[in-house]
């Protein structure tokens, strides 16, 4: 399963420098995760770790940002998403 979600970052979205929140990412791409299991499993999933994040560059007001997600590994009480 894989899904696609696509964000115009606002003025809500940025801290004083202009430049998007990382928790606000953190929290757009774990919807996006959240999608593609449920949508999979075809029940509630939940998010129990996300391993690394780093941030290249600065993402700015009025920016677009496509997250994509996509199930790369199946346990037998969870699944892995990049």
């Amino acid at each position: 399963m894989e899904t696609s979600i696509t964000h115009r970052v606002l003025l809500r979205d940025v801290n004083y420098l202009g430049t998007l929140f990382g928790g606000r990412l953190l929290e757009w791409m774990d919807g996006a995760a959240e999608i593609a299991a449920a949508r999979y499993v075809r029940r509630v999933v939940v998010t129990v770790a996300m391993e690394q994040v780093v941030f290249t560059q600065p993402v700015r007001v009025g920016d677009l940002v496509r997250i994509e997600a996509a199930i790369n590994g199946i346990g037998r009480t969870s699944l892995g998403c990049t």
